[in-house]
């Protein structure tokens, strides 16, 4: 851009100083004539831009601001193969804008390398100033290529079930149910990377956590681990009797799934339709929907909510409810009816995905079915990018989705049980359920092969 600003300065002043000489041999008056000043150059520290995420599909860029010139609006551009496409255009007074880049719902192109940069315009229309020209590639597809490992951990019987599970690496993970094993029951098993351990201090139907020293698990209780002990947060046991530590976590239960963004900022659903919230001191209804099951909760922060669940009227209509900071939205577009919907993956601030009867992708008030190969009902879904996401359901039914497409794992799909629980990492994946043959937990861990 500086060049084709010197360029069109020689271009103009050439001209002008052949004509300037010839006036002056002609001329007796020796007053020099005015020159116009030379535009200043583009100032390139005023408008910055930073990548801050890259999926398969789509780039998410943060555009920084300042008023060191007057302005009418910032335009942000995408660039590939020399062509420029605008990406969006917003007012001047805003300082600092985040913008999701996916060609307009579209998606970008899979493993492709896109430049963006931003300019500034002025009430004439006029670009006035820009920013640095930076590159950002979209994610390639991750490999289905897996190999698996399969537990099957109790007594034989129907007192066996794993719900849930969660890790802070692939040595250390939690499964959270109930199990027997020679006659003693236990509420969770843990993962040290080789063997799984049974604990009897905490159980539930979900789990959640920070670090290895701060997890969180809700079932008929509620429970914490702070890194040495199990303690149970709702109530405890003296001389056989319980005691109520907190009413309202006491009296809510039984808690279905558990979500926050810190131990001061926690929220847990039951199959009684409430959210309750635990302050890090105390707990109080959130959000009250009589008649429903919470399936589910998911978010970004505290003013990003979603639940997914269904109404509990034979009919099992579909609830997805989604919290905006201020208030609660019910969704009411959803593509299939009835999804039962399940459970959420939140890919970013603008796109979700929400499993049931089938697999749906989109926001709010925009939803469109996404092909996958499910012969069964999805319980549950996690990814770590948006090209790594596993799905399990019914009768052993386990997806993985590379960012391309789904692929089903029929050699380990049964004719009974089912998965109930998927936590993944870059190279791992567990999941959890119950064994159809014996009745006792089932357990698969998956490790890629490249």
């Amino acid at each position: 851009m500086k060049m084709r600003q010197k360029l069109k300065r020689m271009l103009f002043i050439f001209p002008f100083l052949i004509f300037t000489f010839a006036f002056l041999l002609v001329s007796c008056n020796t007053t020099e004539p005015p020159v116009n000043k030379t535009p200043p150059e583009t100032v390139k520290d005023t408008i910055t831009i930073q990548v801050t995420q890259t999926t398969h599909r789509s780039i998410t860029l943060k555009v920084k601001s300042t008023f060191n010139k007057p302005a009418k609006s910032i335009e942000l551009y995408r660039r590939r193969e020399n062509k420029d496409t605008l990406v969006e255009s917003y007012t001047a007074f805003t300082l600092e804008k985040e913008i999701i880049d996916d060609d307009s719902g579209k998606g970008l192109i899979i493993d492709t390398e896109y430049k963006y940069f931003a300019v500034r315009v002025d009430t004439a229309n006029k670009q006035i100033d820009t920013s640095e020209i930076i590159s950002a590639r979209t994610l390639p597809p991750t490999s289905h290529d897996y190999t698996w490992q399969e537990f099957t951990i109790g007594d034989e019987g129907n007192s066996n079930v794993l719900y849930d599970v969660w890790g802070t690496d692939g040595n250390n993970v939690y499964a959270v149910g109930l199990l027997r094993i020679d006659d003693v029951y236990y509420g969770a098993l843990h993962w040290d990377g080789i063997n799984w351990i049974p604990i009897a201090d905490a159980g539930g139907r979900a789990i959640f956590g920070f670090s290895e020293n701060d997890i969180w698990v809700a079932g008929g209780g509620v429970f914490h681990y702070d890194g040495n002990k199990w303690s149970q947060i709702d109530s405890k046991l003296v001389n056989n009797r319980a005691v109520i530590l907190d009413s309202v976590l006491f009296n809510n239960t039984e808690y279905t799934c558990i979500w926050g963004t810190s131990s001061e900022n926690l929220y847990l659903g039951n199959m009684w339709g409430k959210i309750v919230h635990w302050d890090g001191k105390k707990a109080s209804i959130f959000y009250e929907k009589g008649n429903c099951y919470i399936s589910k909760i998911k978010g970004i922060d505290k003013n990003d909510i979603w639940i997914t669940g269904w109404e509990k009227d034979g009919n099992h209509n579909d609830l997805i409810i989604y919290y905006n900071g201020t208030g609660w939205e019910i969704e009411n577009k959803i593509p299939l009816y009835p999804l039962v919907p399940h459970d959420i993956l939140r890919l970013n601030e603008k796109e979700n995905l929400i499993v049931g009867n089938t697999i749906i992708f989109g926001k709010k008030g925009n939803w469109s079915i996404m092909k996958n190969p499910a012969t069964a009902y999805i319980n549950s879904i996690y990814g770590v990018e948006e090209n790594n996401i596993f799905a399990v359901g019914a009768y052993n039914l386990l997806m993985h989705f590379n960012g391309i497409d789904w692929h089903k794992y029929n050699n380990l799909q049964t004719t009974g049980g089912f998965l109930s629980g998927v936590w993944v990492t870059n190279k791992r994946i567990f999941t959890v359920g119950v064994s159809g043959n014996s009745g006792k937990v089932k357990i698969i861990i998956g490790t890629c092969l490249n």
